[in-house]
């Protein structure tokens, strides 16, 4: 059985992905199309049970010295006046955190059991009893494959570069992050 999985995306699902799976021995490659993984974003924030998981996959103490501390938001009038104040837990949870401080946690969580490929992307993929066979824009092509059934590939998404050239064969379906073959999903 090939337990090799392959994940499109070295942003913050992809790394999330890769750290379960790996957990259940799977051997991950996740493909990121940037040359490093990326510092910008928007801010992340977690709340209640999220902060579960967080402290289950090892990292709340790592997220929380990275912590933001988002403040409470003051509104104005025109003259500069203070009239009113929104809490910051209106706006941010419990932990709020920079996503490129989140992207840098996740990878040092994973790498060392994750293979990451940066600088390159998927152009083809091609579903067969045996896997997936995937074709990369600068790489040697390779097969993938998931779990306990035959022919079924994880990915953080179709790439869009994939989706436009139409390269994707048999027409995989996005379900909760992963894309599996027609012959592995139920009506």
């Amino acid at each position: 059985m090939n337990r090799s999985v392959l994940i499109s995306g070295a942003g913050i699902g992809g790394p999330t992905l890769a750290f379960w799976l790996a957990r259940y021995g799977y051997a991950v490659t996740v493909v990121e199309q940037a040359s490093q993984l990326r510092a910008s974003g928007s801010a992340v924030d977690f709340r209640g049970d999220q902060l579960a998981l967080l402290e289950r996959m090892g990292i709340l103490d790592d997220l929380r010295a990275c912590e933001s501390h988002m403040g409470d938001l003051k509104i104005v009038d025109g003259t500069g006046k203070h009239v009113s104040t929104l809490p910051a837990m209106l706006f941010s949870g419990e932990l709020e955190i920079d996503r490129g401080d989140l992207a840098q946690i996740l990878y040092h969580h994973t790498k060392d059991h994750t293979e990451y490929v940066f600088g390159d992307r998927i152009t083809a993929l091609t579903q067969h009893e045996h896997g997936v066979d995937v074709t990369f824009e600068r790489s040697a092509p390779r097969t993938f494959g998931l779990g306990h059934r035959r022919g079924r590939a994880a990915l953080g998404g179709t790439p869009a570069g994939v989706r436009r050239r139409g390269a994707v064969q048999d027409r995989p379906r996005l379900l909760r992050g992963l894309v599996l073959g027609p012959e592995h999903l139920r009506p």
